[in-house]
């Protein structure tokens, strides 16, 4: 049985799982283009050019024209590669065999829109990820394929991003490929209920990336590279904008208010935060300088007593 599958997907994770699965010699039968409003919307496009595929244009995904034309494409299973929309009722009865929603977590935990952030904001030190059949909720539907895997000690939002992509696209392939050969995974509901961890979208156009020097440094730490690289932490020196990309940080009691340049040498500066102090590596300063911490202290030269805010 050759499957015809319906692609819906956005950048990074859309694009290298439609490569994947062209390359494995999976009938995409066509693919729903990115949401207009959505940053990606022309990179997806560019992306779509290279595999002479139908591609579906909507204003909104209850568009009739787009449901007549899904239907068109007589697809038997659909895939959902990263996607900003909920997809409707409407949509989801069209499509036979139902849509596999590839997830970067081990779900029930961690469902929502960024689980990298959370995962490493929180301090796991595992995660995962998880192919599932999409019900009406998000993240919901029945488990097909799940995969664990450690948490690196320097773990960013971007090595976290790049390692589930790669991952999702291989099981998404052996998936695909299982249920054509006769052999389809067995599927496990998920409790649609309980106490799990969240991954909301966080709204860092308004400031939710700000460090918080009353943190401990441990959790600035963390918070640092969950922000790294699509929004990077940022605070304030001397009234100028910075932020930070990489640190490391020590546990260690002292006395100074958060925030405080602590020391300051040649190749680090010590700044207190709860329970420790924080040592930027990576700095990005203003709109025009980015350096190791190196180039920051030569040409800002800060000073024992100043303030990080």
């Amino acid at each position: 049985m050759s499957l015809r599958v319906l692609f819906i997907g956005l950048p990074d994770m859309g694009t290298i799982c439609l490569r994947a699965l062209t390359k494995a010699g999976i009938n995409v039968a066509g693919i729903l283009a990115a949401p207009k409003d959505n940053s990606a919307y022309a990179m997806f496009l560019e992306e779509t050019k290279g595999y002479n595929l139908p591609v579906l244009f909507y204003d909104t995904l209850k568009d009739e024209q787009l449901l007549t034309s899904i239907k068109e494409l007589h697809p038997d299973i659909a895939v959902v590669c990263s996607f900003s929309k909920k997809i409707p009722k409407e949509m989801l009865d069209i499509v036979p065999m139902g849509f596999i929603n590839c997830h970067p977590s081990l779900l029930p935990d961690y469902r929502g829109g960024n689980p990298y952030f959370h995962i490493i904001n929180n301090g796991e030190k595992f995660s995962g990820v998880t192919l599932h059949f999409m019900d009406e909720s998000f993240d919901t539907g029945d488990i097909v394929a799940q995969q664990k895997f450690a948490i690196e000690k320097f773990e960013t939002m971007g090595t976290l991003f790049n390692k589930t992509n790669f991952m999702i696209a291989d099981m998404l392939v052996k998936v695909l490929k299982d249920i054509e050969s006769g052999n389809p995974p067995k599927r496990y509901p998920q409790p649609k209920e309980g106490n799990f961890k969240k991954a909301p979208m966080i709204d860092f156009e308004h400031g939710a990336n700000r460090i918080d020097w009353e943190k401990t440094a441990e959790e600035i730490d963390r918070f640092v590279r969950a922000c790294n690289p699509f929004w990077g932490a940022y605070c304030f020196f001397r009234g100028c904008f910075i932020k930070i990309y990489a640190a490391s940080f020590e546990k260690k009691k002292h006395n100074f208010p958060p925030g405080t340049v602590v020391k300051v040498k040649s190749d680090y500066i010590a700044i207190a935060a709860k329970e420790g102090l924080f040592f930027p590596k990576v700095l990005h300063v203003g709109s025009y300088f980015c350096s190791d911490v190196r180039d920051f202290i030569k040409f800002s030269a800060p000073l024992a007593g100043e303030q990080f805010e």
